[in-house]
Parts: structure tokens; C-alpha cells; sequence
């Protein structure tokens, strides 16, 4: 995380937040661990997962909200 916060193009990084899109509007009840908008207006989504099938199911809610989000999934062994 510590990149995000020196990259000068990352903005509205949201950690554990409601879903967002690339302009800010609430897509989601769901709370993915981070997310943030990079330099070119691009959402991103990190969630952070203990098995696969949860990660998945994750993965499917968050791209279901922001259909031109990117996801970055992480399982913790």
C-alpha cells in the first residue's frame, strides 16, 4: 500500500470502503480490502482472500458492480 500512497498519479484510495467506480459513484455494498483510481481515470479493485472459492466469489461481485474495473486477487497461504 505504501506505493500507492507515493504514487503522485493514484488518487482515492479506499480501504475496506463501499464500492466505488473510476467517478466516485457507489456500485456496491460489498467492502473490497483496497481500491484506488490510477493516473489514467482507471479503477482498481485488491481483494485479499484466505481460500479460492471465496476469492472468486469476490472477484465475480466486485466485476459485477464495475464492469470495467480491474481486479487484482490475492489468497493468503
Amino acid at each position: 500500500m505504501n506505493e500507492l500512497l507515493e504514487d503522485v498519479d493514484v488518487s482515492d484510495i479506499r480501504k475496506n470502503q463501499q464500492q466505488v467506480d473510476a467517478n466516485g459513484n457507489k456500485v456496491g455494498n460489498n467492502r473490497p480490502d483496497l481500491q484506488w483510481t490510477d493516473g489514467q481515470g482507471q479503477r482498481h479493485y485488491w481483494e485479499i482472500d484466505s481460500n479460492k472459492n471465496s476469492s472468486n466469489k469476490h472477484g465475480e461481485t466486485i466485476k459485477n458492480n464495475d464492469p470495467n474495473g480491474i481486479i487484482h486477487l490475492e489468497i493468503l497461504e
